[in-house]
């Protein structure tokens, strides 16, 4: 990253927008803006937490305006399902098989990646400075979600909800106010509109 910061100056582009995660904050069970305390409990949130601060510092130094966007969970379409529950879910649903579940009673934010991009780019354009937290904004209990797209998907799917019990209570509930209010910002996409644009 310090080289893309550095090639970018050089060739005189005029902010640079660089994405970390939600998981810089740590397990975290209240609603998340920019101004809480980060305390990542991962490697990877770790090492997101220090990029931050070492493009921060080289941004100073090369006089760049610079933008961090710590992204919450977004889906869509190519995600890779090993990895996104939405897209594993999705998988599953539409192969008539039962997903493996936890109890899922945390608090989640789901947003399309269509309206992530879209707030990528409006802050980019304008050249917004400083953190910013991206997700929907409107959390609720993870099983929602899923009965919600169960529903849409394959209604006659029974799930099994604590059948997997490596259930670690990570919960995500974020602030976009700042990001609506310097951008003019809004998700666009319904979690049911996103789940029936996948292909």
């Amino acid at each position: 990253m310090i080289l893309a910061m550095q090639a970018a100056w050089k060739l005189g582009v005029k902010h640079f927008t660089m994405t970390g995660s939600q998981a810089e904050y740590g397990i975290c069970h209240d609603r998340v803006d920019e101004n809480h305390n980060t305390d990542p409990n991962t490697a990877y949130g770790v090492g997101k937490l220090a990029t931050y601060h070492i493009l921060r510092v080289l941004a100073i130094k090369l006089a760049l305006p610079f933008s961090w966007i710590r992204v919450f969970s977004v889906y869509g379409n190519d995600d890779s399902q090993n990895k996104l529950l939405i897209s594993y879910i999705v998988d599953c649903l539409r192969s008539n098989k039962v997903p493996e579940l936890t109890t899922c009673e945390q608090q989640w934010d789901f947003l399309y990646a269509k309206d992530a991009a879209n707030a990528l780019y409006l802050v980019g354009n304008q050249e917004k400075e400083g953190i910013y937290n991206l997700g929907y904004g409107e959390s609720r209990v993870l099983k929602d979600f899923i009965i919600e797209a169960r529903n849409i998907l394959n209604p006659k799917i029974k799930l099994d909800f604590g059948a997997n019990k490596d259930f670690t209570g990570v919960e995500l509930c974020v602030n976009v106010d700042k990001l609506k209010k310097e951008t003019g910002w809004y998700p666009k996409m319904s979690f049911e509109e996103g789940i029936k644009a996948f292909r």
